[in-house]
């Protein structure tokens, strides 16, 4: 192991972060005041803009992607949008009271940066296809994991053809320091009608899993990491398979789903905020790498690092 490398799984007893809300007045633009002119193509372009909520693209009128939706002011936006189904991609789960209160409903299916499995793409495709149309599909930022996610349910839904979905990640700004979110939409299908017979749950709330393994997970990831570091954040030669910003994606992610355990709490105040600090550096680390920032993001990483340390001889000192 990484002489860099903390043995993160021995923090498997707690984590934590909140997510706050934002609001201000509105300023829109409808999905039907701007089409994609390009020959051919019938892909929407229109981008919903809204203060409470970053990132909406709308792929049509009634399939929508974005950023996660925080708080009163962010849901009356998407009651003003016609919203009638949410569906959270995101490792943190829709705000089904925020929901309930304006008559949508809510549905999680969570996925990481690294592809949609075909488990998860059938969900998504009986989502698309089943729930009250409009419908919102959202990740944390919206440029990801939402559009792929939208894109993916649409095709298997035969709401969506495979050139228009990836024309709406281009547009919604999909990096392609991704390449199982582009991939999982290029080889999306559409699905049978024996195959939408089959039963398939739609949960409010996905199960989050066992919390060890997905430390474990974490630790794993982490050592992956560091072997990219030692290559300015790029694929090492004897690891193609790597992907720099897709590994720290993931780390973010799983912090910030473990974050919200309620072991937390039991650890005290001082485990919230160190935790907090190694949620907030984790989504620094993947800004860095996306922007080619090599110094910041090594600079992050340590840090983090630090943080998980502190956390774990603190926790081990109780």
């Amino acid at each position: 192991m990484n002489t860099h490398t903390i043995s993160i799984i021995a923090l498997a007893s707690g984590l934590t972060i909140s997510l706050a809300a934002v609001g201000c007045t509105q300023k829109v633009k409808r999905a039907d005041q701007e089409t994609d002119q390009k020959a051919g193509n019938t892909h929407q372009t229109s981008i919903d803009e809204r203060p409470a909520i970053e990132n909406i693209h709308v792929l049509s009128p009634d399939l929508i992607s974005g950023g996660q939706p925080d708080g009163a002011i962010a849901y009356d936006e998407l009651a003003d949008m016609g919203i009638r189904t949410v569906i959270g991609v995101d490792a943190t789960p829709p705000d089904k009271a925020q929901a309930d209160l304006r008559g949508m409903r809510v549905i999680h299916i969570p996925i990481g940066y690294d592809g949609i499995n075909e488990e998860r793409a059938e969900q998504l495709a009986h989502a698309i296809r089943t729930a009250e149309r409009p419908i919102y599909v959202h990740c944390h930022h919206g440029k990801h994991r939402g559009p792929a996610a939208l894109c993916v349910g649409a095709i298997m839904s035969g709401d969506l053809s495979t050139a228009d979905a990836l024309e709406h990640l281009k547009i919604s700004g999909t990096s392609p320091n991704y390449p199982g979110l582009w991939r999982g939409v290029d080889l999306a299908k559409p699905m049978s009608a024996a195959e939408f017979a089959k039963p398939v749950e739609l949960p409010e709330e996905a199960d989050p899993g066992d919390f060890a393994q997905a430390m474990a997970q974490i630790d794993q990831l982490n050592e992956l990491l560091w072997l990219c570091a030692e290559n300015d954040f790029q694929t090492p030669e004897h690891h193609p398979d790597l992907v720099p910003t897709a590994i720290a994606g993931q780390i973010h992610n799983l912090l910030r789903v473990l974050a919200v355990d309620q072991r937390v709490d039991e650890e005290g105040l001082w485990f919230k905020e160190a935790m907090d600090e190694s949620v907030t550096l984790a989504g620094q680390i993947e800004t860095y790498i996306d922007d080619g920032e090599i110094a910041l993001a090594n600079e992050a990483l340590i840090a983090m690092n630090e943080s998980c340390v502190t956390c774990h001889d603190g926790s081990r000192n109780e």
